[in-house]
């Protein structure tokens, strides 16, 4: 299965599901801005990512925002400052 980069953002209003939001995506990605995350994730990761965020959040008063780029787009982007685009190192078996 191949990886894709899942840029997610977020603004949740209530304090304690923004820490439970911020757990989920912590275990998932890496935090590059305070309430977005990037995550090189399979399609299979993505679903069970998502299926946890959906438990965390209020979908009446929260918003989460999710971008999925292509290796193209990845290749593209800009960063104006510190960091750059996280991406999982494959994994190798020796």
């Amino acid at each position: 299965m191949r990886a894709m980069l899942v840029v997610v953002s977020y603004d949740i209003a209530d304090d304690r599901r923004r820490v439970r939001a911020a757990r989920v995506l912590e275990g998932a990605g890496v935090r590059v801005l305070e309430s977005v995350f990037e995550c090189d994730l399979t399609e299979r990761e993505w679903k069970r990512l998502r299926g946890k965020l959906m438990k965390v959040i209020s979908v009446k008063e929260d918003r989460v925002r999710v971008y999925f780029l292509c290796e193209t787009c990845v290749a593209k982007t800009e960063i104006v400052g510190e960091g750059e685009v996280e991406r999982t190192p494959g994994l190798y078996l020796v």
